[in-house]
């Protein structure tokens, strides 16, 4: 990608900042400035890009026994992560699609201490690196020094490692959920730094547990301005999708469009495509493909541009004037006029009808 290339999401950055400065201005309510900080920092995820080619970040995060390690092991391809419930330590896990070509093993694991210190390890199977994972990654076996532990691989299976991308397990912040009076320890706040890094951010719950306390507050404080795809796992424990969606949005505050039902453990028993799919993995394989897209500078602009028409659209109903300048208007129109696909002269169209609603 050349620098012209960024130059219509660099014009859209300043008129969403704009009216972001308006609405702080105007006393707009929280969830409209929520949504444009938003925008904001996907903004500034796609613009990070432009001198720098590094792999795509994808972090999943949530309570302990919600089904992650089984999650996370269909979408890497691979029965890598201990599925059974032991409790994790600070250690983050992070899996990197590397080319055969460049492997000595099938797999290669470092282990790295806090002083940095790396042991690494060869292997041959999923199963020896299950079984180094578990001696290094759990308080069972007192790896307390441990701060994080990479995995390498081909990852030939997953169609998300193939885009050249990076999943992460974040375990240190999981007693953040356990924690009577909210206090985050320091492994939380860690964990949750971390997260802010990570270009595609997932959340998960149970379907039969929605609704506990200590994860509808970590949530609002924590992981609404990250705008995560969120997961409800074990979906198989209800008979009622549509309420599942009600309860979440409900007790939660999820966007509708956000959920994704999933049920990790049928996906890992489907003999077949049509299982595989009921499980609503491959779905969510999907959802997270589109957001990896998000990340480059056209469709990047375009999914960012549509938001932003939309809380404008919004405000424009509640009578509260959000619009930048014309000067900034203009130049995100042209930059969208200049890329000239049928999908942004959709999206100018839209815009330009947005500025005259507010005329």
């Amino acid at each position: 990608m050349s620098k012209q290339d960024y130059k219509p999401i660099e014009h859209l950055h300043v008129a969403v900042r704009r009216s972001f400065d308006k609405a702080e201005l105007c006393d707009a309510p929280q969830g409209v400035r929520d949504n444009l900080e938003i925008i904001l920092r996907k903004i500034g995820q796609i613009r990070a890009f432009e001198n720098e080619a590094s792999p795509r970040r994808i972090g999943i995060f949530g309570p302990p026994n919600r089904g992650k390690s089984t999650l996370l092991n269909e979408l890497l391809g691979a029965s890598i992560l201990t599925t059974s419930p032991i409790p994790m330590t600070r250690t983050v896990i992070e899996a990197h699609s590397v080319p055969v070509a460049s492997l000595n093993a099938a797999w290669q694991v470092e282990v790295i201490d806090d002083d940095d210190f790396i042991r690494p390890f060869d292997h041959s199977s999923a199963e020896e690196v299950a079984s180094t994972l578990q001696q290094y990654g759990s308080h069972r076996n007192g790896a307390s020094e441990v701060r994080k532990i990479i995995v390498r691989s081909a990852f030939g299976e997953s169609k998300l490692m193939k885009q050249n991308g990076i999943l992460i397990d974040t375990p240190g912040a999981e007693v953040a959920f356990n924690q009577a009076d909210g206090d985050c320890s320091e492994d939380t706040r860690r964990a949750v730094e971390m997260l802010k890094e990570v270009h595609v951010v997932l959340f998960c719950v149970r379907a039969d547990q929605i609704g506990s306390e200590s994860e509808r507050a970590f949530y609002q404080d924590y992981m609404r301005l990250l705008d995560p795809i969120n997961i409800v796992n074990f979906k198989d424990t209800s008979t009622d999708e549509p309420m599942l969606f009600r309860e979440t949005v409900k007790n939660y505050g999820f966007k509708r469009d956000r959920i994704h039902l999933v049920s990790s453990r049928n996906a890992q028993k489907a003999a077949n495509k049509k299982e595989k799919e009921a499980s609503g993995v491959p779905s969510l394989e999907d959802a997270i493909l589109r957001e990896l897209a998000c990340l480059t500078p056209h469709e990047g602009f375009l999914s960012c541009m549509n938001d932003f028409g939309s809380v404008l659209k919004n405000q424009s109903k509640s009578k509260v004037d959000l619009l930048p300048e014309k000067v900034h208007l203009n130049h995100v129109v042209r930059a969208a006029e200049n890329i000239g696909s049928p999908q942004t002269a959709n999206a100018v169209k839209r815009l330009q009808q947005i500025i005259s609603s507010y005329q």
